[in-house]
């Protein structure tokens, strides 16, 4: 109960900060060496916007995309217009404290560095798919840390007074394995903050057949 009362406190104090069309998507991972997901999605709803928004500017991308992957993928494929490549990977702010920012040649970050570098403090995020090769099971806590002050003002010239996404609307996730040590307690994770399964699917040609693509939808608090 006392969880539940956390976020909805939580959730009264957001002010959603949106970009400048309402759509943001996050990809963490390239999916299988290509970007045919962010770039299907961003080919669907920008057609939509064309057909649906008096006055859009034909050809112009509806999405704000951010693709997080270290292993270098913008000098090896087509980057598709309104796809931004960060050449970085996610690492858990808890977890492999060990995990040193540069190994070699690969970067990574923290989700909560990430968004800040990205200035999107007290945004909202429409859909963030996930697939990292197990980094999920260690980086998900870090998804839904925000906080931010009830009172203050956003302003798009001054610095963000929220810490962290104010929320992800849709999340797309691949998970790999059932390890003993994390996979309740990231069901129960997204359980608490109102998530809900709409889509399941057994991705049964990789990860030796034990990985399972799900899909999240945010309720409303009642």
């Amino acid at each position: 109960r006392s969880n539940h009362n956390a976020l909805e406190n939580r959730n009264k104090k957001m002010k959603h900060r949106r970009v400048n069309n309402g759509c943001l998507i996050y990809s963490i991972g390239v999916n299988a060496q290509h970007l045919g997901f962010e770039m299907g999605i961003q080919q669907i709803l920008t057609q939509e916007a064309e057909d649906t928004i008096e006055g859009y500017q034909q050809g112009t991308p509806f999405c704000e995309i951010h693709v997080f992957d270290p292993d270098g993928y913008h000098e090896k494929l087509v980057i598709g217009d309104g796809i931004h490549y960060h050449n970085w990977g996610i690492k858990s702010s808890i977890e492999d404290s060990s995990l040193d920012d540069n190994q070699g040649d690969v970067q990574f970050k923290t989700f909560q560095q990430t968004v800040r570098e990205l200035n999107h403090e007290g945004y909202v995020v429409d859909i963030m798919k996930v697939d990292c090769k197990m980094c999920e099971w260690s980086i998900y806590q870090d998804w839904f840390e925000y906080d931010g002050d009830e009172d203050e003002q956003v302003s798009s010239d001054e610095s963000s007074p929220f810490t962290g996404l104010a929320m992800i609307q849709q999340l797309l996730v691949e998970v790999h394995g059932t390890p003993e040590q994390s996979v309740n307690a990231f069901f129960e994770r997204l359980t608490e903050e109102n998530y809900v399964i709409f889509h399941k699917d057994a991705n049964t040609e990789q990860f030796s057949g034990t990985s399972q693509d799900y899909a999240f939808l945010k309720l409303a608090p009642t």
